[in-house]
């Protein structure tokens, strides 16, 4: 008997919806919904809508009362992103009462967030887990206090709300017992009281930290040296880190990614020893801007962390074409590297990349003044999906030369690169 045709009509409702998943919101309202009445009961199962996504959105009245009326039926929505869309925030935290399970909510960058719009989305939404309002200056130090209600929140991100200080910090440290993720940076009232605590209370949770580091000295990393499960330490404005801090972040040995910047009382031979020692050897991620680094010590880094992913020394002058060859001889998973200002690379060994680093996705050579533009241009023809960045900040393209680069390059004949 030959086998009769599935009709999509006579498939059960739930494997409909599965077929339904795969698809947009924007393609569930517009060409699922208006199809036919039983389409239109799938597009809006609220099934389909347990994540929403509005980052950037700018629409007038229409589409904002089109949004509420989708939010009214999202009975199930676990995340929603609001990320710098203009929409009107407490119209959209009145409806929140309609999805109470909601699980990440991201506010960043988005006008209107304070005390009154927090506390609506935290009275309806008390299971949210995961909280962004990076960037929105209405949260102040009464917003934190509506902020600790979540009983279950494990990530928060707070960069660069500035009217915060160390008491919002220590209420954190004080009520949100299962933080698993903390981001500070931009914060510039942060002293070691409040980071010692952060240390004191979350060593067995706390495994993601980024902090504006301008006011902390040696006692806050040494707290911070605790929490033994850290895998992300980011510290901006680390003026008044000294070598000892480095003996303690030497005990982070879980770590994953670390940045470190514009650490003016580390010496280079404290930073030689600190990847000297192997005890990063985890890193896939390593940030080092504007720091006492030579030679030495980028031959010590790619010694340890032969597993880099993303590699940056900006502004770390004294590292010359010798530690870029280290680099490319022993970082060959890396996908980006950035050596903004490192003025004394020629650059004759990227040459060697395709066929040491073939990974490699993004390279900046921002202010490098002695870059020799000919290589750069070999560079991009072998690996066209390698976006580079030359001394002035732009894209490099296979035919961008100009005709004075082009008698340049003439001079220059690069050796041929097999690909």
């Amino acid at each position: 008997m030959p086998k009769k045709n599935t009709v999509f009509q006579d498939m059960p409702y739930e494997l409909q919806l599965k077929v339904f998943s795969f698809l947009t919101p924007k393609e569930l309202c517009h060409c699922v919904a208006p199809v036919c009445k039983e389409w239109l009961k799938c597009a809006y199962d609220p099934a389909l809508w347990k994540s929403l996504n509005l980052k950037n959105f700018v629409r007038g009245e229409k589409d904002v009362n089109s949004v509420c009326t989708i939010l009214i039926r999202s009975t199930m929505l676990r995340s929603l992103t609001l990320r710098a869309s203009s929409f009107p925030l407490d119209k959209i935290a009145f409806y929140s009462s309609c999805f109470p399970l909601l699980r990440k909510l991201d506010l960043g960058f988005c006008d209107g967030v304070g005390n009154e719009v927090l506390c609506t989305f935290i009275t309806s939404c008390p299971l949210i887990e995961d909280l962004n309002v990076e960037g929105c200056v209405g949260v102040d130090c009464q917003a934190v206090c509506k902020i600790i209600w979540l009983k279950h929140l494990k990530k928060l991100n707070l960069s660069h709300c500035t009217f915060l200080n160390n008491e919002a910090v220590m209420k954190i440290a004080s009520h949100c017992s299962e933080l698993e993720s903390l981001n500070i940076d931009g914060i510039t009232r942060i002293t070691d009281s409040a980071v010692c605590l952060l240390g004191d209370n979350l060593h067995s949770s706390l495994q993601h930290l980024e902090v504006d580091g301008e006011d902390l000295t040696d006692a806050s990393y040494l707290s911070l040296s605790k929490c033994i499960y850290l895998k992300t330490f980011a510290v901006s404005y680390a003026e008044e880190m000294t070598d000892q801090s480095l003996e303690y972040i030497k005990k982070m040995k879980e770590l994953r990614w670390l940045k470190l910047r514009r650490g003016s009382k580390l010496t280079t031979s404290a930073l030689n020893n600190l990847f000297k020692s192997c005890c990063l050897k985890h890193l896939a991620h390593l940030d080092l801007d504007s720091l006492s680094l030579d030679d030495r010590c980028v031959a010590s880094i790619t010694s340890c962390c032969r597993n880099l992913r993303s590699f940056s020394l900006a502004w770390c002058w004294e590292i010359s074409d010798v530690g870029l060859e280290d680099i490319i001889l022993h970082c060959s998973k890396l996908e980006v590297l950035d050596l903004t200002g490192l003025y004394k690379l020629t650059g004759v060994c990227l040459l060697k990349v395709p066929n040491l680093v073939p990974r490699l996705r993004y390279l900046n050579l921002e202010q490098c003044n002695d870059i020799i533009d000919a290589i750069l241009t070999e560079l991009v023809k072998v690996m066209p999906y390698l976006k580079v960045i030359n001394y002035y900040g732009e894209v490099v393209e296979p035919s961008s030369l100009s005709s004075s680069e082009s008698e340049h390059e003439d001079s220059v004949q690069p050796s041929p690169v097999s690909p």
